[in-house]
C-alpha cells in the first residue's frame, strides 16, 4: 500500500496560480542572479541563512534572536555552548550549510536523511542516544496548558514499529514521482513534507528536519533562489496558519478521503510569498550605493557573519586600519552594514533588509 493518496488530490485555481508564479520566478532567476553579481548574492544568502536558522529553531521553542544567532555563529563569544538553544542553532547551521553547498550530490535516501538528522543534533548532548536513528518511543503531538501539563493528544503519529517501512515507502514514492517529469515537483515536495511530519520518524527534531528537507528538495528540483530569502522566516511569521494547514490535512488521512487542500494551499502560498519578498529584497540591493573595490572587500568579510574591527583588519591586511574605519562608517551610514555592541564588544554585520 502506498503512502500518498494520489486519487484524492485536487487543485484549486489559487493553487495553480501559485504554481505558475513560482515556476515563472524559477525560470527568471539565472538572469536576476547574474545581474546582482557574486558579492551581493553571497551577502543575501548569508543573511537568509541566519534568518532561516533562527526562525526554524524558534518555531520549535528556541529563544535566540537573529542577532544572537549571528553573534553565536560568528564565534566572537563562543568558547562553549551555554544552553540547549545554542546547541540546536549550531547543529541547524551545519546541516543547512551542507545542504546549500552540496545539494546536487545529496540523494533523497533514508541513509542521507538520517545523516542530516545526526548533523542537526550533533551538538545536543540531550539527544545523543537517538541522533541519526528512527524513534523507539511514541511521539504523538500533544497539547499543553499554560503550566506545561499535557491536556490531550492533538495528532497521533506513526508508531515506532511502523516507521521504517513507512519511511522506505515515502522516500521511494517521492523519488518515483520526482523522476516522473509529468508530475509537478512542488506538489511532490508538499506531499513529502506533510507525510514526513505525519510519520514523525525521529524522537526529536522532526519539524526542523522537515524544513531542511524542504530546502534540499527545492534546490534539487531547480529552485535555485530559495537560499536568498528565508522560507523559515515566513513560516515563523505565519505559524498558526502553518500548523492549521498541517493538522487539517493530517487529520483527514484517517477519514474516507484525504484532503490535501489545507496544506497545499498554505505551502504554495508561502512559496509564492517567498518569491515576492525576494524580488523586493533584490530591488533594495540594486538601489544600494555603488561600492569601490575596497568597500566590496569589507562587505565580503561581513557577509561571513558578525566581525570585530580587529577581525576585519586581520582578514584585509592590505587595508590600513583607518581606511577600514572609514569604510565601515560609510557602509553603516548607507544602511549596508550595522554596528553592534560597545567598546571591546563592538562588532559589525550586514544590515538586514
Amino acid at each position: 500500500m502506498g503512502v500518498f493518496f494520489l486519487k484524492d488530490l485536487s487543485f484549486s485555481m489559487r493553487m495553480m496560480a501559485d504554481i505558475s508564479a513560482v515556476n515563472s520566478y524559477r525560470l527568471q532567476w539565472e538572469e536576476k542572479a547574474g545581474a546582482l553579481g557574486k558579492a551581493k548574492l553571497e551577502a543575501m544568502r548569508s543573511l537568509g541563512s541566519f534568518e532561516s536558522i533562527g526562525s526554524s529553531n524558534r518555531i520549535e521553542g528556541n529563544t535566540l534572536s537573529d542577532a544572537e544567532v549571528e553573534k553565536l555563529l560568528s564565534g566572537l563569544s563562543m568558547s562553549s555552548f551555554r544552553s540547549r538553544d545554542e546547541e540546536e542553532v549550531a547543529g541547524y547551521a551545519d546541516a543547512l550549510n551542507i545542504i546549500q553547498r552540496n545539494y546536487e550530490s545529496i540523494p533523497l535516501t533514508e541513509n542521507y536523511i538520517k545523516q542530516l538528522h545526526a548533523v542537526l543534533l550533533k551538538y545536543s548532548k540531550h539527544d545523543e542516544r537517538h541522533r541519526g536513528e528512527y524513534k523507539t518511543l511514541s511521539n504523538s503531538v500533544a497539547a499543553f496548558d499554560d503550566d506545561g501539563n499535557e491536556v490531550g493528544v492533538v495528532f497521533r503519529t506513526a508508531e515506532p514499529y511502523e516507521t521504517p517501512i513507512l519511511m522506505e515507502n515515502l522516500v521511494n514514492e517521492t523519488n518515483e514521482l520526482l523522476n516522473d517529469k509529468t508530475f509537478e515537483p512542488l506538489i511532490v515536495i508538499a506531499l513529502f513534507i506533510v507525510h514526513f511530519l505525519t510519520i514523525h520518524p525521529f524522537q526529536d527534531g522532526n519539524g526542523r528536519m522537515s524544513r531542511l528537507l524542504t530546502m534540499l528538495l527545492l534546490l534539487k528540483c531547480g529552485y535555485a533562489y530559495v537560499p536568498y530569502y528565508s522560507l523559515e522566516k515566513l513560516i515563523e511569521e505565519s505559524k498558526s496558519s502553518y500548523y492549521q494547514g498541517l493538522r487539517r490535512t493530517q487529520l483527514s488521512f484517517s477519514s474516507d478521503k484525504a484532503d490535501y487542500s489545507p496544506w497545499l494551499e498554505y505551502f504554495l502560498d508561502i512559496l509564492r510569498l517567498q518569491t515576492e519578498n525576494l524580488e523586493k529584497k533584490i530591488e533594495a540591493y540594486v538601489s544600494d550605493h555603488s561600492l569601490s573595490m575596497n568597500e566590496e572587500s569589507v562587505v565580503s568579510v561581513l557577509k561571513e557573519g558578525g566581525q570585530s574591527f580587529a577581525a576585519i583588519c586581520s582578514k584585509l591586511p592590505d587595508l590600513k586600519p583607518n581606511t577600514v574605519k572609514g569604510i565601515l562608517r560609510k557602509l553603516c551610514a548607507a544602511g549596508i552594514a550595522e554596528k553592534h555592541g560597545v567598546n571591546k564588544g563592538t562588532w559589525y554585520g550586514i544590515r538586514r533588509k
